[in-house]
């Protein structure tokens, strides 16, 4: 299941402005990802995803639900 700003507050997350969230030394950020070589790839695969940064850097990318209990578990 793809992740929802809904989902992520659901799961503990805090908000702290209209793109951001924290819990504990994670925070989530909106964005994008994209798979393919061509522009036109590109387009036609972009998926809302949430950037993760744990104690101030960057960490990876998550997309869905199971990629987002992976990342509570470093907050442990």
């Amino acid at each position: 299941m793809d992740l929802t700003n809904e989902i992520i507050e659901k799961h503990g997350f805090k908000r702290i402005n209209n793109s951001m969230w924290r819990l504990g030394d994670i925070t989530l950020q909106n964005g994008y990802t994209h798979e393919g070589g061509t522009l036109h790839e590109r387009i036609l695969s972009t998926k809302k995803a949430y950037k993760v940064s744990f104690l101030g850097e960057y960490f990876r990318m998550i997309t869905n639900i199971d990629q987002l209990l992976e990342v509570k578990e470093l907050n442990i």
